[in-house]
């Protein structure tokens, strides 16, 4: 069976030293808000010599994505490209979040030039469609492409990885009086996903078969496509995609040329509006989850309580926003909330602190579902490579092999796929071993610094009782 870090030689070896893969300058520069690259695209006039392979790299949320990107880029810098950094994070591109949504620092993004990051603003905009993100997206990455430069997507959301990866869905523009409609039939289920998801799966059983738990943008959004066109949702994404790219005029996609992605399924190039070599981080799912667990106490511990506070205290973050529901924000909106009526009927000690516990088991446990949701969407899609990462040391070899595929012709890249086709198939059955499943049913949250009775936890539920308190104010103000 061929492994992943045998693609090239030499091999390195998995105990190498990560010390090679250590920030190095490539850009002075940080992310630019919205460049007007899109009118170029739309007018044909980018320029047809450019290369045209994107590389993009995904993963559960914790597992690691940011850091292999990095070490991705260095690597290409060793071998003369000049990699940037394309987010593709439903929260990271608001410049207002940050904590909850573990944006890359400003150290990063001054070592590697990053796009999107802060593109859009809570104060100046509303929250963005899946569809405005595919537009800058697009523009940013044949602005990229066109000045010789290679763009690393890298995030873990996946409606955006699909489209630029596979095409935009030609599904029909928002309609005020349809949406209401379906906002009121969703609605109708008084805040009960079950009750809610069963009204989309009495019209779109396939849709609703899709669905991630508490999804609500999407559900009703499917609903609403539903109401208004009498088809599935799924009709749309498998029909109506964005052109494929033509090889005759590398880097753009042309309007006269279609192709059906649900064909789509071995793990080659000339999908979606650009050529793309795709990866998914895989590994134990253990170490993982305890990653995760650990990393939702760094957000409350770095202040993403005070961080979600002042927004809901200024009016910039509503609980039933797409930004609102994002995984973090919902769980710390709603503990604010329910702190805020202790307040107002004043709570003891003891039910802050149960309060608080309850939050900070439903956010570790709402980001672990989100990440296994991420694994069995992403199992779906043939065209990504999984890399098992099981330690950091695995970073190095992964980021040199990447790096050195990238310089691949499509013929030579596809042969190294087909020769590890075996490989991916037991990796993708992995996730859903259920044996694996099993032990999984058994975990249980682990605990950091945060442990219950601890100083820690005690001056975190002081913190935040001081921002019930503020809110409470500025409600009854």
């Amino acid at each position: 069976m061929a492994s992943f870090c045998a693609w090239h030689s030499p091999v390195h070896k998995l105990g190498q030293s990560l010390s090679r893969c250590a920030l190095v300058p490539l850009h002075s520069s940080v992310s630019i808000r919205r460049p007007a690259a899109l009118q170029l695209v739309m007018e044909g006039r980018a320029s047809a010599g450019s290369p045209r392979r994107i590389l993009v790299v995904s993963g559960p949320t914790a597992s690691g994505k940011s850091d292999l990107a990095m070490a991705v880029a260095v690597e290409m810098r060793r071998r003369g490209l000049q990699p940037e950094i394309v987010v593709a994070d439903s929260v990271q591109v608001y410049e207002e979040l940050t904590i909850g949504s573990n944006k890359p620092s400003l150290d990063e993004q001054r070592a590697v030039r990053h796009h999107l990051v802060d593109a859009w603003s809570l104060r100046r905009d509303k929250p963005i469609s899946a569809g405005q993100y595919f537009d800058a997206a697009v523009a940013v990455i044949h602005d990229v492409l066109q000045r010789g430069a290679v763009p690393i997507v890298v995030g873990g959301t996946m409606m955006y990885i699909r489209w630029l990866v596979f095409g935009k869905p030609a599904a029909p523009p928002s309609d005020p009086k349809v949406r209401a409609e379906a906002d009121a039939m969703i609605g109708s289920a008084g805040g009960d996903w079950d009750k809610a998801l069963k009204i989309l799966a009495d019209r779109d059983p396939v849709r609703a078969s899709q669905m991630t738990r508490n999804d609500w943008y999407r559900l009703s959004r499917s609903l609403e496509i539903f109401l208004e066109t009498g088809q599935s949702f799924d009709t749309f994404s498998h029909s109506g995609a964005v052109p494929r790219l033509i090889k005759e005029q590398p880097g753009l996609a042309r309007p006269d040329v279609t192709r059906d992605i649900a064909s789509q399924e071995a793990p080659g190039v000339g999908y979606g509006p650009f050529e793309s070599q795709c990866y998914f981080i895989s590994g134990p799912r253990t170490p993982l989850y305890e990653r995760i667990d650990r990393r939702c106490e760094q957000m409350l511990e770095n202040g993403l309580l005070e961080e979600v506070g002042h927004l809901c205290i200024n009016s910039l973050l509503m609980k039933d926003s797409s930004v609102g529901r994002a995984i973090g924000y919902r769980q710390t909106i709603e503990f604010l909330e329910k702190l805020a009526k202790l307040v107002c009927t004043d709570g003891n000690e003891e039910e802050r602190l149960k309060a608080f516990r309850e939050y900070l088991t439903d956010f570790k446990t709402a980001s672990r579902n989100y990440a296994g949701a991420q694994a069995k969407w992403f199992r779906k899609e043939k065209k990504f490579i999984w890399i098992p990462i099981a330690k950091h040391a695995d970073v190095a070899c992964h980021a040199d092999s990447i790096a050195e595929n990238y310089m691949l012709s499509d013929s030579e890249w596809q042969s190294k796929v087909d020769a590890l086709s075996e490989e991916q198939d037991l990796l993708r059955k992995e996730t859903y071993d259920r044996a694996v499943l099993r032990k999984m049913k058994l975990y249980r949250e682990h605990f950091g610094t945060l442990v219950p009775g601890s100083d820690v936890e005690a001056a975190l539920v002081s913190r935040a009782q001081r921002l019930a308190e503020e809110w409470t104010r500025v409600l009854d103000a």
